[in-house]
């Protein structure tokens, strides 16, 4: 995924957590907000080091992208399906395969080492209803958390904007 940032510790972690034929690794990942709604400096927006605050980001509990798994045993689940065309889908699908899988264990947990950064997302027209439904939850969600939303609706109530 070209818009996830990371930290040297998250190779030990996947190899630690991926385990051949026993288990595969679901990193929860940390996936920022709309910098446009952060209440917080210029300086902090640096990515050279992790700022894992509530306030400008969310742990991504539903988000299966991220995955690690040997070759062998995405194989013997029936890989990726290629026929899903656009955004998303293909990485939940993948997580079920693996969740029924009689001989392999999901594991997933917090991983601080990984971080989504944010950009805008567009959903496209010409996604499947179910896609387009998980494209536009995706979207609303990384707007901001509940508290700054609700601040940015109040204020604009006050200046009799809305």
């Amino acid at each position: 995924d070209l818009d996830m940032v990371f930290t040297r510790e998250l190779f030990p972690r996947i190899r630690h957590h991926t385990i051949c034929h026993k288990q595969v690794y679901f990193p929860i990942i940390f996936s920022q907000y709309d910098p446009h709604y952060w209440e917080t400096t210029s300086a902090q927006t640096n990515f050279s080091s992790f700022h894992l605050r509530d306030d400008i980001g969310y742990w991504r509990q539903y988000g299966f992208g991220m995955l690690g798994i040997y070759k062998s045993d995405l194989g013997s689940i029936g890989n990726w399906n290629v026929e899903i065309s656009g955004w998303g889908k293909e990485d939940v699908e993948i997580y079920d395969k693996l969740v029924k899988s009689a001989t392999l264990n999901v594991f997933r947990t917090i991983d601080t080492s990984l971080m989504h950064v944010f950009h805008t997302k567009e959903c496209s027209p010409t996604l499947q209803d179910d896609q387009m439904k998980m494209c536009k939850g995706t979207k609303s969600i990384t707007l901001g958390s509940q508290r700054t939303l609700v601040k940015h609706v109040l204020k604009m109530i006050q200046l009799n904007k809305i």
